[in-house]
């Protein structure tokens, strides 16, 4: 029997799409890191303003792939204390109706 991360506030059916949502969020922000990283740094006739702005998207993006796994697990885990949070970062219609 595997532990429950959610600690029994996600619905059992849903469990899975949950897991996958997370996964796929932090890997899109990856995506949009590299993507803007690559640009900035490759981009010869870009204004220096410009870069300067793409790479703090660039950092922000980073930043986003650990966080919002990380955010969404505690609120999901605290969900009767934080429960407006994990119904912002996570479909409503996962959860365990209390």
């Amino acid at each position: 029997m595997s532990k429950d991360i959610f600690n029994g506030n996600i619905k059992k059916e849903y469990i899975r799409y949950v897991k996958f949502i997370l996964i796929a969020v932090s890997a899109l922000f990856l995506a949009f890191f590299i993507f803007f990283l690559l640009s900035a740094l490759l981009d010869e006739n870009m204004e220096l303003d410009a870069k300067i702005f793409i790479l703090i998207l660039s950092g922000i993006t980073f930043l986003s792939s650990f966080l919002f796994p990380t955010i969404s697990l505690f609120a999901i885990r605290n969900y009767s204390k934080y429960h407006k949070l994990a119904k912002l970062l996570i479909k409503d219609f996962v959860f365990i109706d209390s």
